[in-house]
């Protein structure tokens, strides 16, 4: 059995961790490595978890509200009913993640890297999206139209558009 939320401290490296129904509030998780992690239930609130690293995890139900996941890692996780709100995510990776329902609410998103990516019926508003990486991974994700316009560099990039400046 795994140990409970007051495992979850910065630098800890816990392996196939299990965490079930629970609040985790203001706490710094900075560079925690969890591989093969599973957590249903939980709510990670205003939470420092700069360079975590779930590779492999199962995250379901699961909310992340006000947090810094900046150089977060979830390569090769499976990400069902996850909501990211009011986060930050610059530089994280969701390199061959699988991703289901999942919502990103006014978050920064810069250097995303979705290369890789599954995304079904996963709904991104008002984020950041400048330098996101793997584009292509969003087909098929609800933007509303003022966002898809607010990315058309985005989706340039991910077609392999060249822009042409005036007069060229």
């Amino acid at each position: 059995m795994s140990p409970g939320a007051d495992a979850l401290i910065a630098g800890a490296e816990l392996r196939a961790y299990t965490l079930r129904g629970a609040a985790v509030e203001g706490r710094d998780l900075a560079n925690a490595r969890l591989p093969s992690a599973r957590l249903r239930a939980v709510r990670f609130e205003g939470c420092r978890m700069t360079g975590i690293a779930l590779p492999g995890a199962e995250v379901e139900d699961a909310t992340f509200a006000g947090c810094r996941l900046g150089l977060a890692s979830f390569t090769a996780a499976t990400l069902r009913r996850v909501v990211f709100d009011g986060c930050d995510l610059r530089g994280a990776d969701l390199l061959e993640a699988d991703l289901a329902l999942c919502r990103f609410e006014d978050c920064d998103l810069r250097e995303l890297d979705l290369r890789g990516a599954r995304m079904t019926r996963c709904v991104i508003r008002g984020c950041r999206l400048d330098g996101l990486l793997g584009g292509e991974a969003l087909r098929g994700t609800a933007l509303p139209w003022e966002d898809i316009v607010g990315g058309a560099a985005v989706w340039a990039a991910a077609l392999g558009l060249e822009v042409l400046e005036p007069g060229d």
